[in-house]
């Protein structure tokens, strides 16, 4: 009778594990069972030579198309960022048009006054004048000739003068001021059509930007939309003996990166290499109220949460249930919605952002006394490498990046070289 693959991996199970293997593994300490899952993966060899390429291949698609998303969410950022300061602008202009709208209202009510007083003023020359013509020059002849002394006489002659030159003086500011008011609503009304102009081109820009940024959100949905449909292949191909090997084999693979990472700060930190740098101002910092200890050890049992959600995949040694096949996770993933904001557990240094193949995007923060944390299939990450990170900053968004099976949040604790059980360090 043919054997079927899956009894033939059980057998081959059987004959490489005595009895009560699996307990012994689970009472190893760390690196020994990461040495007995490298000498079982090894000796597996001949079942995974017959694998498929398929969903390696169908693996990679993901992981670019993963990338495009990003370059397309990053795309997206940009022009949300162009269309808010576009709309800013047009808003500014707006205040600024009101403003001068409301002053060119005032100098205009002092324009219609000063014209006011003009009219007023000439009607009454006029009709003085009026009154000199029919009455002549003999009353204000008289009146001066009627001083009954030389000082009277010359007092009169000059008061008579002084309300000619009055009325003469008077319409000249007058007319000065009306000229001086004429300009400067000449200059508010320029100053109105140059503020529309920039208006009408801040608003237009505003459009643009908001036809880019419908163009490059339907471009990212039909890529996700592609991604959904490889992910639900590559779901149906990891219920197979080969595939899912196929993903342990990824996972040891980016286990033995993050592993080298913490050899490598570890040297950093002894020898005192590692270098922080501040924020930068034009970053948007969230920080969320989490609490805070005087150091890492201090808050064993009660870390807060990176992420709100469920544990789907436990720290330690794991028997999968389709291939027999027993593995080792360094760390717990986290199902969450996706999008949920993922938080610095404590404060540190962000000494890694990069993409690792099976975690996808993934970044690592160095803690004080050679503590360390790592955070993996983020779909957005907010910071930098080497930047100060305090307790609680909003580091990134949960995604599926790296061929996560559902958005989730996979999380390690590493003190020097040696992997922790987040449980044992987030609060209960």
């Amino acid at each position: 009778m043919m054997q079927t693959p899956h009894i033939r991996l059980m057998i081959l199970i059987m004959l490489l594990l005595p009895p009560l293997a699996v307990n012994a593994l689970l009472r190893e300490n760390p690196r020994d069972r990461l040495d007995r899952i490298r000498h079982e993966v090894d000796s597996l060899t001949v079942i995974v030579q017959d694998m498929s390429n398929t969903e390696r291949d169908l693996s990679d698609r993901i992981q670019a198309l993963d990338k495009q998303i990003n370059a397309r969410q990053s795309l997206i950022r940009e022009l949300d960022v162009q269309r808010s300061n576009a709309q800013a602008e047009v808003s500014k202009q707006d205040r600024l048009i009101r403003a001068q709208q409301a002053e060119l209202a005032d100098v205009n009510g002092e324009l219609s006054g000063t014209r006011q007083d003009i009219e007023d003023l000439q009607a009454q020359v006029a009709a003085r004048a009026v009154h000199l013509y029919k009455q002549g020059d003999r009353r204000i002849l008289s009146y001066v000739l009627n001083a009954e002394s030389p000082g009277e006489f010359l007092q009169r002659q000059v008061y008579v003068r002084k309300i000619h030159q009055r009325d003469e003086n008077n319409l000249s500011a007058l007319a000065k001021a009306k000229n001086n008011l004429e300009v400067i609503a000449s200059r508010h009304l320029n100053l109105i059509a140059s503020l529309a102009e920039s208006r009408t081109e801040k608003e237009t820009q505003a459009r643009r930007a908001e036809v880019l940024l419908a163009e490059a959100n339907t471009e990212r949905d039909l890529i996700k939309a592609d991604r959904s449909s490889l992910q639900v292949t590559i779901s149906d191909l990891r219920v197979s003996r080969d595939a899912i090997n196929s993903h342990i084999q990824t996972r040891r693979s980016a286990m033995d990166e993050v592993q080298q990472w913490i050899a490598a700060l570890e040297q950093q930190r002894v020898t005192g290499g590692v270098q922080q740098v501040g924020i930068n101002s034009n970053t948007q910092v969230l920080i969320r109220e989490v609490p805070k200890f005087s150091s890492f050890p201090n808050a064993k049992g009660q870390l807060p949460w990176p992420v709100d959600g469920s544990v789907v995949t436990w720290f330690g040694m794991e028997r999968n249930s389709d291939t027999g096949t027993i593995t080792e996770n360094p760390g717990i993933d986290i199902q969450a919605r996706e999008g949920s904001e993922v938080l610095a557990v404590q404060e540190g240094i962000c000494t890694r952002i990069t993409y690792v193949r099976g975690f996808g995007n993934t970044v690592l923060i160095s803690h004080e006394d050679g503590y360390y944390t790592v955070y993996a299939h983020l779909a957005n990450i907010f910071i930098g490498e080497n930047e100060q990170i305090d307790a609680g900053r909003v580091i990134g968004t949960v995604g599926q990046s790296g061929g996560a099976e559902s958005p989730r949040l996979h999380f390690q604790v590493w003190h020097k070289q040696e992997k922790q059980d987040p449980l044992t360090w987030l609060s209960s």
